[in-house]
């Protein structure tokens, strides 16, 4: 597999061309941009919505006043309740 990426059926110069035109594309893309967009901007921009609520999740409460609430453990799978009552 490997193969396939380093022989790609191109001359070593125009790799280095067609590298060094996306390298100055996206060096140009960034300089227009400026700083304080790229502050702003974080790995979930990048993200479709449903993704993001998929990785998001949400909190499960398996114990209350001292009591296990048997409904939220069954949610739950064996690894998830190890790693919750650690």
């Amino acid at each position: 597999m490997l193969h396939h990426l380093v022989q790609l059926g191109i001359s070593p110069w125009e790799k280095a061309v067609r590298t060094a035109a996306v390298y100055a594309a996206i060096l140009g893309l960034l300089h227009l941009s400026g700083k304080r967009s790229l502050a702003q901007l974080n790995c979930a921009t990048f993200m479709s919505p449903r993704l993001a609520r998929m990785l998001q999740g949400s909190a499960t409460t398996v114990t209350e006043d001292g009591t296990i609430d048997d409904a939220a453990l069954t949610r739950l799978n064996e690894i998830d309740a190890k790693l919750a009552s650690r």
